[in-house]
């Protein structure tokens, strides 16, 4: 009788540390992730001669201004993209430019604004 008592008591209690050690998770960074300066944030004004980003790193837009209407922005002055607003628009989890492209922006241009990342 001690045995079977002691057996349902241990069984309980080892479900309650196992509730107990259960905790929220979440997914490590929240945003970006910016420390001591490894991942410095980058922001220009994108015009005719714009931005190359540096070999080492990868260059993820993270906002846009535009100062006129219908503004684009092109990639190694092939790839372009056209955007059809005026004012501020934010992405919400970036767009990854590779190192070494060159940033152009035409039609009164683009404020970008982001951060480099390793590649």
């Amino acid at each position: 009788m001690h045995k079977t008592i002691f057996s349902i008591a241990t069984l309980i209690a080892s479900v309650a540390l196992l509730v107990s050690s259960i905790s929220n998770s979440f997914a490590y960074p929240q945003g970006p992730n910016i420390s001591l300066g490894s991942n410095p944030i980058v922001s220009f004004n994108c015009n005719s001669t714009g931005y190359t980003v540096p070999a080492t790193s990868d260059y993820i837009i993270t906002d846009f201004i535009a100062v006129s209407s219908s503004p684009y922005m092109q990639m190694d002055g092939g790839n372009t993209m056209y955007f059809n607003f005026s004012g501020n628009s934010t992405l919400m989890t970036g767009y990854r430019v590779p190192a070494g492209t060159q940033i152009t922006c035409g039609s009164g241009g683009i404020h970008i604004s982001g951060y480099l990342v390793h590649p």
